[in-house]
């Protein structure tokens, strides 16, 4: 087997700086492949970003992995025991797994399964129960399990989820009763979701099969509608799930703890073919097809946190790319693709999406408390890069379904009871008041917002540049116990 060599320092600059501070911008950066490539797979352990084998146009396939440590911002290579494409990849306690795929372009489907003993830094090879392709894997619990996937050409599709506990080094089958390609497999750290969009022909429904590692228990939901090509991704309790190139605009939510479904509409005409992944409150779409078979070149970005999208100009193209997510550094990384057509553009092209869970610092607090017996707190993750025009501000420890909006300055105050509230206004000089998005706390007590940093609505508007301090604040609606208003402390940030 081939063990990690040749450590390549690529990209040194901003990339490799981000890596080893916590502010870095939360939108793309760049990075490069050595080889261009498609129908690879990507997966993450302990800090490393894993791309593996793929298609590298005129139907040549690759062995090549390749690795890119989050911490030092560095590349290196290893490779597979033989090349192929149409893999499926999982990692667990340390684990990667690079599994099945096909050998040549028209060829075998093949049962091969390269280990990668992190710790050790060893590889070892073994086979599958059934040999698959175009599928899809995960860890958790301590076992890898691929879902599905295609059998060889006219024999189509296995209906079993296939699974290897690392403890006892043994492999075993779940009989999931539908089989199908372009499966999707993620797990929320506890429960493996395996996602089958279905299909008009066979007929087969659209399921997602739920392993429960902490009781080794299997349950079934049902999706709302089929989808050709799934794609699917986890954020705070909801499982995300997109694609299927009849479906492409409506994204299908399932609430994990409810176990209910609804739909959100996703801006831009839809994907087919994409990308799904989700790093901190963001989950991203990015790279595909529209219905007209047009790629796209962007991403869309949905924040959790707000409710709100942002639409992004990256490199990836096409189809076929991978991705990868590592939650410990706030990081989610894309690789490779192609454009359509039987000649379309293979790429090198590597995305990083970087953001920083807190930001700034708090001042002119504790806010006086509010009908919660709270004391309300400003917040802030995203960037604090005055270009990005992505920061979030959050207001939180507020009054349940009271209306508020933020406020922002260059000046530090201290007015008390201001306009005859119960809080203090830590703000002076020229305010700007976001009243024209009038925002509401709900039944969590909070209320956030993107801001555009382009656009402050001082009195004349003025935009954030590089080196200033900007101080925000909130002022909500409360009962306390009558009819009155309360402020939060105040947030002072600092921009790049």
């Amino acid at each position: 087997m081939v063990n990690r060599h040749a450590l390549t320092q690529v990209g040194a600059g901003l990339l490799a700086f981000c890596s080893m501070v916590a502010l870095c911008p939360a939108q793309w950066s760049q990075e490069r492949l050595s080889v261009a490539r498609a129908d690879h797979v990507g997966t993450e352990s302990n800090g490393q970003i894993y791309f593996a084998g793929g298609d590298t146009g005129s139907a040549v396939l690759t062995s090549s992995v390749e690795v890119y440590d989050l911490t030092s911002g560095t590349w290196s290579t290893m490779a597979l025991s033989t090349p192929r494409f149409r893999l499926a990849a999982a990692a667990c306690d340390g684990i990667v797994a690079f599994a099945g795929g096909r050998r040549q372009v028209w060829g075998e489907v093949t049962d091969i399964i390269d280990l990668y003993d992190e710790s050790a830094d060893t590889w070892s090879v073994t086979s599958l129960p059934q040999a698959a392709s175009i599928f899809a894997g995960v860890g958790v619990g301590g076992r890898l399990i691929f879902n599905r996937g295609s059998r060889e050409s006219g024999k189509g599709f296995l209906s079993v989820a296939q699974i290897h506990d690392l403890a006892t080094q043994r492999w075993f089958t779940v009989d999931l009763q539908t089989g199908q390609s372009w499966t999707a497999a993620e797990t929320d750290g506890r429960l493996a979701f395996l996602v089958d969009g279905g299909s008009p022909w066979a007929p087969s429904p659209p399921l997602v099969d739920i392993y429960d590692s902490s009781t080794g228990l299997w349950a079934r939901t049902i999706m709302p509608r089929m989808r050709g090509r799934v794609t699917a991704t986890v954020n705070d309790g909801r499982l995300y799930v997109s694609g299927g190139c009849s479906a492409t605009r409506f994204i299908d939510v399932y609430d994990i703890a409810n176990r209910t479904w609804e739909t959100l509409l996703a801006p831009g005409g839809g994907r087919c073919g994409h990308v799904s992944m989700s790093v901190g409150p963001y989950v991203i779409f990015a790279g595909g097809y529209d219905y007209w078979f047009n790629p796209s070149s962007g991403a869309d970005v949905l924040n959790t946190a707000t409710g709100e999208w942002a639409s992004m100009r990256i490199s990836i193209h096409g189809q076929f790319a991978a991705e990868a997510v590592s939650p410990t550094h706030n990081v989610a990384v894309i690789a490779g693709g192609r454009t359509l057509g039987a000649n379309g553009t293979y790429t090198d092209a590597v995305d990083i999406f970087r953001y920083a869970p807190s930001i700034g610092s708090n001042f002119c607090g504790p806010a006086v408390l509010n009908s919660s017996g709270r004391s309300a707190t400003m917040s802030a993750f995203g960037t604090d890069v005055a270009a990005d025009s992505f920061l979030t501000l959050m207001a939180s420890n507020l009054p349940r379904n009271q209306p508020g909006f933020f406020l922002a300055s260059r000046t530090q105050g201290f007015v008390p009871l201001a306009g005859g509230s119960q809080g203090n206004l830590c703000l002076g000089g020229n305010i700007a008041r976001f009243g024209s998005k009038v925002l509401n706390s709900g039944t969590a007590g909070s209320f956030g917002t993107t801001p555009d940093l382009t656009s402050i609505p001082t009195s004349p508007p003025s935009s954030v540049v590089i080196g200033e301090t900007w101080k925000f604040q909130a002022w909500f609606r409360d009962a306390n116990p009558g009819a009155t208003s309360n402020f939060t402390d105040g947030l002072s940030v600092t921009f790049r």
